[in-house]
């Protein structure tokens, strides 16, 4: 093995490793984990489970995210103080552990794709049925049992905060709250029209129907407070109704359910997760909070769009995918020209080349982002870490 080679390596690699230490924080990380236990050692930090298993989430992430890099930048910085005093013959060895040492780089930058201001936060997401009738019902009720079979299969936790019936299996609309590693940045492509085209069931006539589904996503942003978004009380109704429906992991069927309606905007933000009537007001309201600062950043981006000149790339009826089961069967997704036709695999929740082409789509292009997608990463990351040697435990959650 020659010297040069062994040289281009180490430095390629070791400028990739700081680099992502540098745009990580790797040093500040320290402080966000003690600031996590020192709040989840107060008294009541369990009173409200759904937050607290959140924030248990986010310390995994958080001290998983600061193990790994740590444990690559000192692996790095060994190999560059052990390079030096190498004989000739054992160049080839190194040479074999550096791309050792590359492909635990590799499953652990996903995290660099996850540039975006909110891109960490949890998820509301809300499926809405549209034109088609019974068939658009049950499309978004096969949308909903899809998203929630993917957040199982990648460890995301979810809990329904509002669920109304449609026909058969399927709904009118659910309002779902996901946490999860890099929750938003993962999801916030999915945000627009879906499309299915088929026989319909509901029909005597093999005729072919088409239906639409809205499927709608928002960062719920933690450290939004009052103070940022003033939300007077007259502006609000507030209406409470007994929880009902299927829903998922967790629903709540008692008289506590909340709905809070902000009359200026006509946004309606509802929780029925919670069994005391105040806690699902709160979290309403944060979640209305959250779709409120949403609705102003759509507006200041639409302008932005508006002043470039393109603008139709922004509107909400802008369809993104199709699920196609007649006369053929293919999954399209009309933005980044993903095809499947495995459908039924992909109603089943394998979301995985979707979201990765999505969110390559919306991030900046990263230097040495090789072999897999970020989906697929968080996967992977588990058998690599066994494979190679990192310390620590990998969770998607």
């Amino acid at each position: 093995m020659e010297r040069h080679i062994v040289v281009a390596k180490l430095e390629e690699l070791a400028k990739n490793i700081q680099d992502a230490c540098a745009k990580i924080k790797v040093d500040d990380l320290q402080s966000e984990i003690a600031a996590i236990e020192m709040a989840m050692g107060q008294n009541g930090f369990w009173d409200t489970p759904t937050e607290a298993n959140a924030m248990v989430s986010e310390l995994k992430r958080i001290k998983q995210l600061h193990d790994t890099w740590a444990a690559l930048r000192e692996n790095i910085t060994t190999y560059q103080a052990m390079f030096a005093d190498l004989e000739e013959k054992e160049f080839s060895e190194l040479y074999t552990e550096l791309l050792a040492l590359e492909k635990q780089y590799d499953a652990a930058s996903f995290v660099l794709y996850f540039s975006g201001k909110h891109d960490k936060e949890a998820v509301f997401m809300t499926i809405v049925s549209g034109a088609g009738g019974d068939d658009a019902e049950d499309f978004a009720g096969m949308l909903l049992r899809m998203y929630t079979m993917y957040f199982d299969r990648i460890g995301f936790l979810y809990d329904v905060h509002e669920y109304s019936d449609g026909a058969g299996d399927g709904i009118k609309k659910a309002s779902l709250e996901v946490h999860g590693a890099y929750a938003y940045g993962m999801l916030k492509g999915e945000r627009g029209v879906h499309r299915l085209v088929r026989l319909s069931p509901f029909k005597s006539s093999d005729s072919r129907q088409t239906s639409f589904a809205h499927v709608e996503v928002m960062p719920l942003i933690k450290n939004i407070t009052k103070d940022d978004i003033l939300i007077k009380e007259e502006d609000l109704r507030v209406d409470t109704y007994r929880a009902s429906g299927k829903g998922g992991q967790k629903v709540n069927k008692t008289d506590s359910a909340v709905r809070l309606t902000h009359i200026p905007t006509g946004l309606v933000a509802s929780c029925q997760v919670e069994r005391s009537q105040h806690q699902n007001r709160e979290r309403a309201l944060q979640v209305l909070m959250s779709k409120l600062y949403q609705l102003h950043q759509d507006e200041e981006e639409k302008e932005r769009r508006s002043i470039q000149g393109d603008v139709a790339q922004v509107e909400w009826g802008r369809q993104i995918r199709s699920y196609v089961l007649h006369p053929y069967k293919m999954v399209k997704d009309h933005r980044t020209e993903v095809e499947l036709s495995q459908v039924e695999q992909v109603l089943d929740g394998y979301l995985d080349p979707f979201i990765d082409a999505e969110i390559k789509q919306l991030s900046r292009s990263i230097a040495g982002f090789k072999k897999y997608g970020p989906a697929q990463r968080i996967q992977n990351f588990a058998s690599v870490q066994r494979k190679y040697g990192l310390s620590t435990k990998v969770s998607a959650c």
